[in-house]
């Protein structure tokens, strides 16, 4: 079949993710690679075309539209990057036509919470629902939301930033420039903040038998807890409460009720999740106490790039 294969493309801080998927939504090719940004813009282009040309080796049906999603705040019409905290240098960058020159293929471009989101609406966890939130939950907190199979962007291209929601008025200063954002009390830096912490109060626990950058990582705190360590438990118990708070406060709001994580904080899924329950339950409006779900996402790091691809396969069928 003709143009039966699409490129999905995330972009990160730290590494590109790429997939060469069918049009059913199943990767033929993965590729994962450092992304280099610190390097510069030119450098990056040259990363990405790259990646495409290996897709691109003897095959003649790859789709002309390739998926980018990118960390950051876009403008409505999907052309450039208005901030990312994570990209250095990209505020006010062309992105789409920047990319479109150097790889000689039209581009789709879309925020990557937004892009996880399509990605578990096509080919995981959100295939049976209407509506849903997905949060990515890693270094910041992202989220996509999804309203009627439909992703919902609003007025302005940026809705759906829970993790810049205010949950601590005056609280925490976060990346962004405000105080108090929900990705600084549910994130790996709010994990390593209070790791930092409990180290120093003298409690016993086992985090005390590695280096204070390891015990820091949302890794170390997960495997300590799992052995039934009261305070590296008790650090997800602290995050939960504030991550329970932001979800009754959608369902309160929105009435959506079906979530999924995402993100590397994600894994530690059976260890906190009753405790944010608990909390969601706590601050709920009465009709919405026990309709709610939160389940983890069913395509881990290759949510992002599946979404891309999605946003791709749909601007093909639109262009026909």
């Amino acid at each position: 079949m003709k143009n039966s294969l699409i490129i999905g493309i995330d972009i990160g801080g730290t590494y590109i993710k790429a997939g060469l998927f069918n049009s059913n939504g199943y990767i033929i090719e993965w590729k994962k690679i450092s992304s280099m940004i610190e390097k510069g813009r030119d450098a990056f282009l040259k990363r990405i075309t790259k990646i495409v040309k290996q897709f691109e080796e003897n095959r003649t049906s790859i789709h002309p539209v390739v998926g980018v999603v990118i960390p950051g705040i876009l403008d409505k019409k999907r052309e450039y990057v208005i901030h990312s905290p994570n990209l250095n240098g990209w505020d006010n960058f062309y992105i789409k036509k920047s990319v479109e020159d150097t790889i000689k293929k039209k581009v789709v471009l879309e925020n990557d919470a937004n892009g996880a989101a399509l990605g578990e609406l096509w080919k995981g966890k959100g295939k049976k629902l209407s509506n849903f939130m997905l949060l990515t939950l890693g270094t910041g907190l992202g989220s996509g939301l999804i309203i009627n199979k439909k992703l919902w962007i609003g007025e302005y291209g940026s809705a759906s930033e829970i993790g810049h929601t205010s949950i601590v008025p005056g609280g925490i200063k976060c990346g962004c420039g405000a105080k108090g954002c929900l990705e600084m009390y549910f994130s790996s830096q709010a994990i390593k903040r209070l790791v930092k912490k409990v180290l120093k109060q003298k409690k016993k626990t086992l985090l005390r038998k590695y280096i204070p950058l390891e015990a820091a990582s949302p890794e170390t705190v997960y495997k300590v807890a799992k052995k039934g360590d009261e305070v590296a438990i008790n650090i997800y118990r602290e995050m939960s409460r504030y991550l329970g708070v932001a979800i009754s406060n959608v369902i309160n709001l929105l009435g959506i009720k079906n979530f999924i994580l995402s993100g590397g904080i994600s894994n530690a899924f059976d260890l906190f999740i009753p405790f944010v329950e608990e909390e969601v339950n706590k601050n709920l409006f009465y009709p919405f106490s026990k309709d709610f779900t939160i389940q983890k996402g069913a395509l881990g790091n290759r949510a992002g790039a599946t979404g891309a691809a999605y946003l791709a396969l749909q601007a093909v069928k639109k262009r026909k």
